[in-house]
């Protein structure tokens, strides 16, 4: 259920920290980093339902708060970053050690967010099939 990995971006502390942390980065680094927050806040807002009313904590609420205004402070960032990479254009506009170093970083990625879509289509399959055995709900294709 977890995306493996948690982000306590729960007080202005933390939020201070970690935007330092994406100013001062390189490139790399900083695309890495939003990755993370930018999974991190889906899997809040649809994985943990912390948006609905009585599903969280303040601290929780906080959490994706503050991880919501890194977003839109540094969302662009990530996003031109990833358009680079996969559309090939970072091989013309880095150098080799910074073009091979954002290469690598998307393709980390990508297995990381395929690893973590695996997990949760094995999980949802499972409940499928356990409900279909069950008579509970309908798992048609299942």
């Amino acid at each position: 259920e977890a995306p493996f990995f948690y982000l306590a971006l729960d007080n202005n502390e933390a939020l201070r920290e970690v935007h330092n942390h994406l100013l001062e980065a390189n490139e790399t680094t900083r695309f890495v980093t939003l990755y993370f927050i930018r999974t991190w806040m889906v899997y809040l807002r649809d994985a943990f339902h912390i948006l609905e009313p009585g599903n969280a904590t303040q601290q929780e609420l906080n959490n994706y708060g503050y991880t919501e205004l890194l977003w839109k402070e540094f969302g662009d960032a990530y996003n031109d970053t990833l358009f680079l990479c996969r559309c090939g254009l970072v091989l013309t506009q880095r150098d080799s050690e910074e073009e091979g170093n954002l290469r690598l970083a998307d393709d980390i990625m990508l297995r990381h967010s395929g690893f973590l879509y695996t997990a949760e289509l094995g999980d949802a399959i499972r409940q499928a099939k356990a409900a279909k055995q069950s008579g509970e709900g309908h798992a048609e294709g299942v």
